[in-house]
């Protein structure tokens, strides 16, 4: 009688652990999923000079890319406090809200998701280092609000998966906070889809209203390594002094993670500090391989991150007649040993 009392509970004991073990497998298969895909596999465009119909958006679907980010420009200057936007007279033709619109429909007509990401540019100098007198943030932050919510109004109307509230304002947002926090309540009384912020890399765990947001935003040009041409376990090494502060502001959030840019020049050293390549890149020699090197590291490490939701690669052109001088060496991956890369990750599964 104990012999047979002792093979029901070991029975019963084999029960549970087989549970056990399907429930955990179950877990695991789940987060292979989640490890094999990540959400928005963007492309930034460039905004068109002029009407370039759906064509364009048709062909960047070879890159595997399934969304794309419209990047309509307004404007500020250094101790200005106005935000000038949507002069059809001297704006190129997919920075005014017309072309926006247009731009958002037709990527919808193709299939792709849009982040709409209204944008300030401040000519000789850069938005996170705009400053202000605190009488003149009170009127500039009235004008950007004009600005932004007449691009939430775009949003809400063409539906778009994600609105971009502002990108690399660093004063403003750490400082100003609040602005923020009742800017976010205003698009949301208009605009239902998901709302984030483009935090500037080296500034994203300042940020203090991601609890009001759907996913941190960060825009992603971490310096990774000061080589010429790294090798890609060489880069995915130096991007692990960086996953811990990724990590562990999205833990105290409990938001997903988006790239809402990211991307290289295709000169030597570009997994370092792009933006000091920049002035001199169309002097440099072009280094495709160090572009392509630096995607695929990048691809490497945070497919493994079910807290990844993607991002949008900078940049991408559409229109001929935008293009940089000597696009070669510029950040579009289009034409470039990058493009494989990024195809071959974007329409991995």
């Amino acid at each position: 009688m104990v012999n047979k009392v002792k093979a029901i509970n070991l029975f019963i004991l084999v029960g549970i652990l087989s549970t056990c073990v399907q429930a955990q497998l179950a877990k695991l298969d789940s987060f292979k999923d989640n490890e094999s895909s990540f959400e928005y596999k963007g492309l930034s465009i460039v905004a068109p000079k002029s009407d370039v119909g759906n064509q364009p958006y048709c062909d960047l679907k070879e890159s595997g890319a399934n969304a794309v980010a419209i990047i309509p420009f307004g404007f500020s200057r250094q101790g200005e406090n106005t935000v000038r936007y949507n002069y059809a007279n001297w704006q190129w033709w997919g920075e005014t809200l017309e072309g926006a619109e247009r731009s958002v429909e037709y990527a919808h007509n193709e299939g792709l998701e849009v982040m709409l990401k209204p944008q300030i540019y401040i000519p000789g100098s850069w938005p996170g280092a705009l400053d202000l007198s605190v009488a003149d943030w009170a009127v500039w932050e009235a004008s950007y609000r004009t600005f932004i919510l007449d691009f939430a109004q775009i949003a809400a109307r063409q539906k778009v998966a994600i609105f971009c509230i502002g990108t690399e304002l660093d004063i403003s947002a750490i400082k100003r906070s609040a602005f923020w926090v009742e800017l976010i309540k205003d698009i949301r009384a208009i605009y239902s889809g998901q709302v984030t912020y483009a935090a500037n890399w080296d500034k994203f765990s300042q940020i203090s209203f991601w609890s009001d947001l759907d996913h941190i935003g960060i825009d992603a040009y971490f310096p990774l390594l000061d080589n010429l041409n790294p090798s890609v376990k060489e880069l995915e090494k130096a991007w692990k002094k960086y996953l811990d502060e990724i990590e562990r502001t999205q833990s105290e959030y409990n938001k997903p993670v988006l790239f809402t840019e990211y991307g290289y020049l295709s000169v030597d050293n570009c997994a370092f500090e792009n933006w000091n390549l920049e002035a001199k890149r169309r002097t440099m020699a072009a280094n495709e391989q160090a572009q392509a090197r630096a995607f695929d590291a990048l691809f490497k490490i945070f497919r493994t991150k079910a807290w990844w939701s993607g991002g949008f690669i900078w940049k991408w052109y559409i229109d001929e007649g935008t293009k940089e001088r000597r696009p070669e060496t510029d950040y579009t991956p289009q034409a470039k040993q990058a493009f494989y890369i990024i195809k071959k990750w974007y329409l991995s599964k």
